[in-house]
């Protein structure tokens, strides 16, 4: 092994990491902890098999900067399902137990996860899949059952049929989180919505044009009454496309 020294039973290298070295399943988990979704190669003989760090060991703890929670000894272990930008997960959790410690789904989005279900969920997805299949879907049109298969083809190109079926929950995890993401945007979590008139306040996730004569924003009644009828003056309305 090229950090402990010890002789090597497999040889196994991760496939995600830059300037890879061969490493033993013990420190391949540990130099892991903060990247816990990437793929190894196990060398066997004639060929390297695919691996996850679920395989190997890897038990990804909530809480405490990767280290286990001490109030839980041993650790309470939970079957999770994590999709990622490179794949397909099926980790081992172990969410703080922590007196006062927050929700699960709470501790999830600390780390950049977005739960399947808010109440006792037993799957998540990375913030960096949702950005990946929004600008696939923006810039390509790809649509979100091509872009399943996908991350199927990059979990198992071999045995389609032994990955986890995701797609339905990835089409309501990603129309939620679009949704939270116009609503960033827009500025209605700031309290944006009690400046503005009640038409636009109910239309705040439409973008409003500038340039366009917004009544009660950029026109009063007096001066849309004095327009020049030869210059039509209709205001517009813009939507912003979400389907998938």
């Amino acid at each position: 092994c090229a950090q402990c020294g010890s002789p090597l039973q497999l040889m196994m290298r991760c496939r995600d990491c830059f300037q890879v070295l061969p490493l033993c399943s013990t420190c391949q988990v540990t130099a892991h902890v903060h990247n816990p979704f990437h793929w190894t190669e196990v060398w066997e003989g004639k060929f390297s098999r695919h691996k996850s760090l679920h395989n190997l060991g890897l038990i990804i703890c909530l809480g405490h900067n990767g280290a286990a929670c001490p109030a839980s000894t041993p650790p309470a272990l939970t079957p999770f399902v994590v999709l990622h930008a490179n794949g397909i997960h099926n980790v081992l959790w172990a969410f703080c137990q922590c007196y006062r410690c927050p929700n699960h789904y709470v501790q999830l989005l600390c780390t950049k996860l977005f739960p399947a279900l808010f109440d006792n969920p037993k799957m998540a997805f990375s913030f960096a899949v949702m950005k990946d299949f929004h600008m696939h879907m923006l810039c390509s049109k790809k649509s979100a059952y091509d872009y399943y298969a996908k991350l199927i083809r990059q979990t198992s190109d071999i045995i389609l049929a032994s990955t986890n079926d995701c797609y339905q929950e990835l089409l309501h995890a990603s129309q939620i989180s679009m949704d939270l993401e116009v609503s960033q945007c827009c500025g209605e979590a700031h309290g944006i919505t009690n400046n503005l008139p009640p038409f636009a306040a109910t239309q705040v996730h439409s973008p409003l044009c500038p340039a366009c004569p917004q009544l009660s924003i950029n026109i009063t009644k007096e001066e849309l009454a004095k327009a020049d009828p030869a210059k039509p003056c209709i205001p517009s309305d813009f939507c912003l496309d979400v389907s998938i």
